[in-house]
């Protein structure tokens, strides 16, 4: 039987969210668990990779039908709807708010549509 799929919304973009999501779906017992998707805007999680000191193969993708769990690259739906600006760490932003409830809703659409098991959401 196949591992659940996990849909990550990355949240806030200046926020913890973004790398706490990363650091969530490379961790091997999160895999062992379930097959997870992170849900956000591309440009904030390489930002938030490279400053956290993380080289994943990111697999960019634009409907959950692409996911590909079987190479070891993290899946990572993207979400970013044109609301991202450049992210400047701790900072506020009503298109950073955008940004955190365009991930969230993608990823409840997704999980009401029967593409994922189940949502889980970063500040």
């Amino acid at each position: 039987m196949a591992l659940p799929r996990i849909a990550i919304a990355t949240g806030d973009p200046a926020g913890i969210g973004p790398e706490i999501a990363l650091k969530a779906a490379l961790d091997r017992s999160v895999k062992a668990l379930c097959r997870p998707l992170l849900v956000g805007d591309p440009a904030a999680l390489e930002l938030h990779a490279q400053a956290a000191g993380l080289t994943p193969r990111l697999h960019v993708i634009g409907n959950i039908g692409d996911a590909d769990w079987s190479d070891g690259a993290l899946n990572l739906l993207d979400a970013s709807e044109g609301t991202n600006r450049p992210v400047k760490f701790g900072t506020v932003d009503a298109a950073y708010g955008r940004a955190s409830l365009a991930s969230a809703r993608r990823a409840i659409h997704a999980a009401l549509a029967g593409e994922v098991e189940a949502v889980v959401v970063a500040p």
